[in-house]
């Protein structure tokens, strides 16, 4: 099952003249989301299940909106791998319930 993610690329940020940090970026948009990995070796967020205020995102935010398999984005069968993409499948589930914003 694919889940919807943001992809909040710093280097992109900055070039667009933003200086906040990208959860409180999203906050004052008014877009929240279920989950939130920074991944620091490429400076980049990935919000799961980003849901709200989705059109305030900025041009260069808009494009970043992806859909991803969480049991396969950790690139790997580990406990630990396995278990977060367990984790976001249940949250995903959690907001669908809350929100019925998502599709399948």
């Amino acid at each position: 099952m694919k889940v919807p993610v943001l992809r909040y690329y710093g280097m992109d940020a900055a070039l667009a003249g933003e200086k906040r940090h990208p959860q409180d970026h999203l906050r004052e948009l008014g877009v929240q989301y279920g989950y939130a990995s920074c991944h620091s070796v490429a400076d980049v967020w990935f919000f799961w299940m980003p849901y709200g205020n989705l059109n305030a995102l900025p041009e260069w935010l808009k494009s970043e909106q992806i859909t991803v398999d969480p049991m396969k984005f950790w690139g790997d069968d580990n406990e630990e791998s396995v278990a977060m993409g367990q984790k976001i499948l249940g949250i995903y589930k959690e907001i669908k319930m809350m929100t019925q914003n998502f599709g399948d």
